[in-house]
This record gives structure tokens, sequence and C-alpha cells, in this order.
């Protein structure tokens, strides 16, 4: 208590040293003023536009200029301003520019502005640069996608290194009158605005103070253009002065039009020839490193006397006529829409262009249900470019057949994927620009990208082969009777093991999963979506010419004809799950449904075989649900935490596609299924972030085959018997803050374990370090039940401690060791297993730092060893294995002795008179400085 008090913070006050000003420098700053482009300021309400310098206290203001169709020309040269800055030129505040509008009423609002850190330009060699203005936070919605730009010129520097020849003055640069040619093809991966999903999407180019825009693809995340658009614009020269040429890709809308995103390109790399292959830029909104969708496009800028030397060029990629076949299995889990289940869905595929021609739209029956069967194969003519390049993506939407034919989900998957032949060699001139994603063989033709699915085999994606006779096929898939050999086995321990799901280990999937999606309710702000069901479906893409090489497509409704299955899940336990109550544990339990659970018998709670207070626990249940397949497939494993008053509350599931499984191969070569260990996610929470895992494994079978081996409870693993041997060999640093001498003696027990006794070595007295360090040469022995289950397993908790002749004994420190891999080990080898003379840290709650060290062996042996070979706990027979001497301690008259030596005693009390000469001394000075 005397020593924690005097650790204690000292009350009172104390003067400090002032900090010392920063070393200043005298510096230059130059500002030339050029030009503003694409400013949001209307003409037609007479506004005009200024610029202010803001630089520390300073404020400069330009001259009052009349923009024209967003376009300002200042060519204002601020005043040179000299000042005294610090000498570290990353301490000098930010330089701001900030662009306003004037009305004729004289109301100025804020545009926007430019910060500018003055490391970045540092230096008397700066060159005109065209900003972007950021947005007056306060004016969003006057200002459009962005408030525009602004080309500027600043030199800054130190006051010694002013170039000798001073400062060149601003003259506008000669203008010469360019055609700017924007070849807008396609887009692609947009993200939705609308809340249907969908976008309604448009482009406009902008240059200069023109802009052109490309007509609306309605209903599109993919839209196809094909057009180019053309501009008259007066370029400065040298074109390093011209503004960037600037691209805004919109969503019409009824009321209002959405910013899709956006995206710039410096005018000097626009080449005059038409260049051969365009490129795919991404877009943004707001932020360069989020991208809302890609734009493939290229540009061209003549000047307008040399146009004739340059014929527009079409653009039209070549195309080859193809069938794209779409074979239709289902929709599954489609979700409400407007608070009403789906009730009739069907679907749509089309190929969103220009033309928006209704005849190029196929239509799928209506199903019933959000787990709807179509099992239908439609054939899709479509002209498909050569080039992979010149991506074509078919737009899948899903309707509902109820009043007003709601649009509910749609999807967008890249035809050009399925591609089977070699791309056109395209020679291309070289380019400022990125480099294209292609590479080359080395007779120069060029090869697409690599794609998952570039050489896809449709034949083996549904796993059967087809008979060279045409028009003819026949399954080649394992027998659905082989299933029967599935080893009914309830034994956990009998199983393989995966640290993952088990679909990941499959390499041929039967068929193709899209998610379906809608737009989110904050669509309209940020863009986004999200998966609102999924369609599974097979693709492949026929060459018109060589449709005879194609085999027939097969019928869908033999190979996938629906039966009754029965999936038995078994669920073993949790692990490492999110904490859901305040405490920091959950009291968990399992429930499994497929779908949404609606249908009778196709949901199971086990709320009754509730864990309390866990994060780890032991489940062992198992339930049975019969489901037709292909059909409602998604089987839901879900772990809730239980509350008495509150609802229960989702920790998270993890969801099982039963559908890929009995349709797989490689599923069925299974004989007996593993256990896998599967992540939990909770949609409503944090849906990319882990809530912990559950092990599991899932039986489907035949009806008959269920019959014949009906299913059994789980049996619970027992647990292992085994012994723990603790060796105490001896202690180290052991702090005492009541004396330097210690009667140091070491106990140990088993946490965890109820009936686990404390057990405690001899006492060696007077110990310490120098003169009497203690040694103990001491056996533990603790009987151990070992579960599979590494958390449920204890352990080991050593404390060191003061013995006292009168009062309770004092503890100097404590350890809590985990015995997991020791005890995964023996568990494994079933044999003994050693940790061997390692020293082990002690702390205390109430104190920092190590309170000691203790140096033990420990040994994890089956039961049945230790009893064929026994040793005596401390140091009693039989002492072996290892054998444990008696430790050399001071006897009794040697404390004596010691007490009566006087040179000690003087020892003891110049501490003593040294340590109160200390406190008295810092308190005498503190309340002096006070």
């Amino acid at each position: 208590m005397e020593a924690a008090k005097a650790d204690a913070p000292k009350l009172g006050t104390k003067a400090i040293a002032a900090a010392n000003a920063p070393k200043t420098d005298m510096y230059i700053l130059w500002i030339d003023l050029y030009e503003g482009s694409e400013l949001c300021v209307n003409d037609w309400l007479f506004e005009t536009c200024y610029v202010e310098i803001q630089f520390g206290s300073t404020v400069l203001q330009s001259t009052i200029v009349t923009p024209s169709s967003g376009q300002c020309q200042w060519y204002h040269s601020f005043e040179e301003l000299r000042i005294g800055l610090p000498a570290n030129i990353e301490e000098i505040f930010d330089l701001f520019i900030h662009v306003y509008k004037k009305s004729v009423v004289g109301l100025s609002t804020r545009i926007g502005y430019i910060r500018l850190p003055m490391v970045s330009i540092n230096g008397f060699d700066q060159k005109p640069v065209w900003g972007m203005l950021s947005p007056d936070p306060k004016n969003r919605k006057q200002t459009g996608p962005i408030p525009g730009f602004v080309q500027y010129e600043i030199k800054f520097g130190r006051e010694r290194d002013k170039p000798g020849k001073g400062r060149k003055k601003t003259k506008k640069p000669q203008k010469t009158l360019y055609e700017l040619r924007a070849h807008i093809y396609q887009g692609r991966n947009f993200k939705a605005k609308d809340e249907d999903g969908a976008n309604d999407p448009y482009i406009v180019v902008r240059f200069g103070g023109k802009s052109r825009r490309t007509p609306t693809i309605k209903k599109t995340l993919a839209p196809i253009f094909y057009t180019t658009l053309t501009l008259d614009v007066e370029v400065p020269s040298p074109m390093s002065l011209a503004p960037e040429i600037y691209l805004v890709v919109w969503d019409e809308d009824d009321i209002s039009d959405d910013v899709i995103g956006r995206l710039t390109l410096p005018a000097e790399k626009a080449k005059r020839s038409f260049p051969l292959l365009p490129k795919w830029r991404h877009i943004y909104h707001e932020d360069p490193t989020v991208s809302q969708g890609e734009v493939l496009c290229s540009f061209q800028l003549i000047p307008k006397s040399e146009v004739s030397q340059y014929p527009l060029a079409p653009i039209v990629p070549e195309m080859r006529q193809c069938i794209f076949e779409i074979s239709v299995i289902g929709v599954r889990d489609l979700a409400s829409y407007m608070l009403m289940d789906i009730d009739a869905p069907y679907l749509t595929f089309n190929i969103s262009d220009m033309k928006n021609d209704p005849n190029n739209t196929k239509t799928t029956k209506i199903g019933k249900g959000p787990n709807s069967n179509f099992l239908q194969t439609i054939p899709f003519p479509i002209p498909v470019p050569s080039n992979p390049l010149f991506t074509i993506n078919l737009d899948i939407k899903c309707f509902d057949n109820r009043t007003f034919q709601p649009l509910i989900a749609m999807a967008s998957i890249d035809i050009s994927k399925y591609i089977r032949w070699q791309p056109p060699v395209i020679e291309e001139e070289s380019s400022d620009e990125e480099e294209d994603n292609t590479k080359k063989e080395p007779d120069g033709e060029i090869i697409a990208p690599e794609h998952e699915l570039w050489n896809h085999d449709f034949h083996e994606a549904v796993v059967f082969t087809t008979s060279s006779e045409k028009g003819k096929s026949k399954k080649s898939r394992v027998p659905e009777s082989e299933i029967a050999e599935e080893e009914e086995s309830t034994n956990a321990n009998e199983r393989n093991r995966i640290d993952h799901e088990l679909e990941n280990l499959f390499t041929k999937l039967p068929f193709e999963e899209i998610n379906l999606i809608r737009g989110n309710s904050d669509s309209k702000l940020f863009g986004g979506s999200r998966q609102v069901g999924s369609l599974k479906a097979q693709f492949r893409l026929i060459e018109l010419s060589k449709r005879n090489l194609y085999p027939a497509p097969v019928v869908l409704k033999e190979v996938y004809a629906p039966k009754i299955y029965m999936v038995r899940v078994y669920i073993l336990r949790g692990i490492n799950l999110a904490p859901m109550d305040g405490n920091g544990l959950s009291d968990p339990y399992a429930l499994i449904q497929i779908s949404e659970g609606k249908e009778e018998g196709q949901k199971i709670s086990f709320v009754d075989n509730c864990q309390a207070e866990t994060l780890n626990p032991d489940l062992y249940v198992c339930g049975e649900m019969k489901v037709g397949l292909p059909g409602a497939s998604n089987l839901y494993v879900e772990i809730w935490d239980h509350d008495s008053i509150d609802p229960d509350d989702l920790i998270g599931n993890t969801k099982i596609d039963l559908e890929t499984r009995v349709l797989s191969d490689e599923w069925k070569a299974l004989k007996l299924k593993p256990i896998e260990c599967r992540t939990l996610r909770n949609p409503k929470r944090s849906p990319k972030i882990s809530q912990g895992k559950v092990e599991l494994w899932v039986d489907i079978l035949t009806p008959e085959q269920a019959l014949a081996a009906p299913m059994q409870a789980l049996e619970r693993p027992t647990p292992a018997q085994f012994t723990l041997r603790v060796v105490i060999w001896n202690c180290r640093e052991i702090v005492n803050l009541e004396s330097e001498e210690t009667d140091a003696y070491v106990t140990g027990q088993l946490s965890g374990v109820e009936d686990s006794h404390r057990q405690e070595t001899d006492t060696h007295p007077r110990s310490s370090d120098k003169e009497n360090p203690p040694v103990f040469n001491y056996r533990f022995i603790f009987p151990l039940e070992l579960y599979t289950n590494m958390d449920k397993n204890p352990r080991l908790q050593l404390s060191i401690w003061d013995r006292d002749l009168i009062g309770s004994d004092d503890a100097l420190g404590e350890a809590l060791i985990s015995l997991k891999p020791l005890f995964k080990t023996a568990m494994k080898k079933k044999e003994s297993v050693k940790m061997e003379n390692f020293w082990v840290k002690c702390t205390h709650p109430n104190y920092s730092g190590v309170r000691g060290q203790i140096k033990i062996s420990l040994e994890v042996l089956p039961t049945a060893d230790h009893e064929l070979s026994p040793v005596g706990k401390g140091r009693d027979p039989p002492n072996e294995n290892p054998f444990l001497p008696t430790p050399i301690r001071p006897g009794l008259f040697d404390g004596l002795l010691d007490m009566l030596n006087p040179w000690k005693k003087l020892k003891r009390c110049c501490c003593i008179i040294v340590t109160i000469a200390i406190v008295v001394v810092g308190l005498y000075l503190a309340l002096k400085l006070a």
C-alpha cells in the first residue's frame, strides 16, 4: 500500500518552458490566373465570376468577368507577395483558390475551391496547370457533378532563389479552331441509380465550353452506343494550355437526372489519327479510387483546316452472326417487392443498344413463386464483335406478372467470355495512354486477356457428353444409385474435416448462378445495388456459320427433372461467435431452413438446445427436411442468440446450395461427406465481416435411402482420460514490496475444472535471487478429461506466494497458461507429449511489469500410461521421470545468525533512512514549486 502511494502522481502546478518560435525565411509568391472551364454559372441569369486567393491572413481578388457557356478568361496577375514564413516549408499553411459567382443583385456564392499544400507548388519552374474544383459543402446541389476547372500558374520559393529575369507577364495564347471527335462505343458495370436496379444512361462530352450528348439507352447497366460526337472548339497553343476533355455519364429521370460517373482526359492525349482500338476507362463520382463503371471510348482532336484529311470512320466493329443459347433452369430466393411476395415471375433477355428494338427481346414462360423452375432453352440470334474488346452484354430482367408488370430485379452478363474463336489481329499505333490489357504471341497474334470461362465448354459445365450422332445426347453423370453407397455415420471422428466451405473444392459446376440485383433505397445519392435473388442457367455461344459442329441442346426437363430428396444437417459446434450480449458472450442455438422456411417442414429451430453464455458452443444437433430439386434449394444454417425478454438476435448464417451439390459429380463421388468449417455472416450487421464459424456436415438422400438408414442423434464425443504432470523447478526475479527476502512457494490448479484442487509446493524460506534463489524440484499431478473441442479444455494457473506466519499469505504474481497445442498433439498421438525446462512470466493485476518467473516442465500422457509408469507427487516415491533432488536451503539457525549480524542490520537501517530522506526532500520541493 505504501509503495502504491509513493507511485501516485503529485498534485500541483508546474511551470513549463515557452514554445520556441520556428525559424523563418523570406519567401516570394507569384500567382497568375488564366481561365476557367465548365464552371457552374448561368449565362441567362447574367451571373459574373471572380476568384479569391487566400494565403494565411492575405486575401487577393481577381477581376470580375462575364462567363460564356461556363468558360471564363481572366489572364490576371496578382501582385507579388514577399512574406516571412517558417524555414521548414512543411510548416507553412496551405493556399486556397476560391471561385465565386455573383448575381445581378450583388449576391456572391462560392462555386468551389482548390486547396494546395505549399510543398506541392514549391519552385519557380512551375508550369500552368488545370485544377479541378472541390464543391462547396453548402452548395452541392447548385454545382452539378463537379463545380468546374481553373487554370493557374503559381511560383513560390525562397527570396534568395528568385530568378534574375524576373516575372513574365501573362498574355492570352493564340487559339485555333479544332474539331473534337468523341467516339463512344459502350458502357459496362454501371452502378444502379434507380431503385429497380437499372439505369437509363446517356453520355455528355464537354470541352472548351461546348458539349454534345448521346441518345438515352433505356433500362440497362451496359449500354451500347456506337456513336461519334463532334464539337468545334477553339484550342490554345500550345496544347498543354487547353482544358481537359470532360465526359459525364448520366441516368435520365423524369424529374432530375443523376450523375452515374465521370472521367477527364488531357486534350494533348487526343491524337489526330483515328485510334484503331479504343480504351476501357473507369468512371467515378467523388472518390477517384471507387469505380462506378467503365466506358469504352476514344478521342480525336483535329485542326478544322485538316478535317478533310481525316474522314469520319465508322466505329461499329466487325461482327460475326451467332446464336447465344440460354438454358434457363430457374430463379431462386426472389425477395419480395413493394411488401408483396413474388407470385408469377418471368424473365426477358435483350441487348441494350440505341435501336431499342422490341423484337430483339426474348421472354421465358411465367413461373410460380420466388423459386420458379423454367427448364427451357432460348436461342438468341445476336451479332457478336470478332474482337472481345468490344464487350456485348446481355441484359436479364425479371418481372412479376402482376398489375403494372414491375421490374423486380435485373442482371447483366458479358457474352464475350463465351467466345471460343481467336480475336483478329489489329496493329495499333503507339499511344501515350495506358497499355492495352492484351498479350501478343510471337507471331504477332493478339490473344484476349485470360478469363475464367474463356474456353468455356458448355457440355463440360453441365457434366454430360454427346454422342457423335447429330441430335442425340446421352447423360454421362454419376448415377444416382451410387449415392446409396453413402455410409450413414453420426460419429464425427470418422469423417474428414476441412477448414472451409466444401464448395470451394468443386471445379466443375453443373450450371452458372447469376446474382439478380435491385437498386438500394439510397441509389440516387450514392449508387449501388443489393442482391435480391439469383438465376441458375447455362450459356453457350454458337457461331452461326459453324452451327453444324455443335451438338444439339439438351432437354432440360429430362436432365433436371424435379425429384424429392431428404436433406440431413448435422451441426457440431460454433467457433469464436460474435458476442451479442452486454457481458461479451452469447446464448447461442442453431436454426436450419430451406430458403425463407415458409413451407411446412422446411424450418427447424433448436432453441431447446440453447447453450448459455458461451462463444464456442457444443451444439450437436441434427435435423431432416424434405426438398424438391431443382427448386427452392438454398439451405440456411443460422446461429441465434437467445434472449429471455427481447427478440432473439441473429449472430450469423451460412448458405449452402443443395442444387449444386445434388447435381455435381464431385459431390456424389464423396462416399462420406466431410465436416465443413463454414464462415457465418450477418447480412444486416456487417455482411463482409465474419461473425464466427460453424462446424457441420450435410447429407442429401433419396427417400429410399433415407428409409433404409434412419437418421440418428449425433454422438457427443466422450472426453479422453489423460494426466498432466507439472514439475516446478525454481523461481527468479520475484518482486516483493514488503521485504528483500521471500518465504516463497508456488501453487497450481486447472482453470475451468470444478473439482480441480489446488496443489502447492513446499516453502523456500528467506529466498532472494542473489544469496538464496528459491528452488523447489516439486511435482504436481492433475487428472484430465480432454475434448476434441479445445476451447472446453482447461488452462494451467500458477501463482507465486509469500508465506506469512501471522495473517494471510501474499500473492506476488500469477500466470495462466494455455495448453491447447500440448493437448492437441497428445490427443492426436495418444501418447506422452512433453515441454521441458521453460520459464513462465508472472504478472499481478495491481502492478505493471513482470513480478517473477517460474521454471517448469510439462508432460501430458494417457491416464493408462500414467498408471503403468506412476510417479509420486512432490518428491514422493516413485521419484523418477525425472528424478527430483531435495533442494539445499538455509537452516533455522542460519536465519537467526543473519538477524544478529550487525553489518546487515546497519545496511537495512541505512536503506530505510535514505528512502525517508528522498521522500521528505521531494515533498519539500513540490510544495515550494506550488
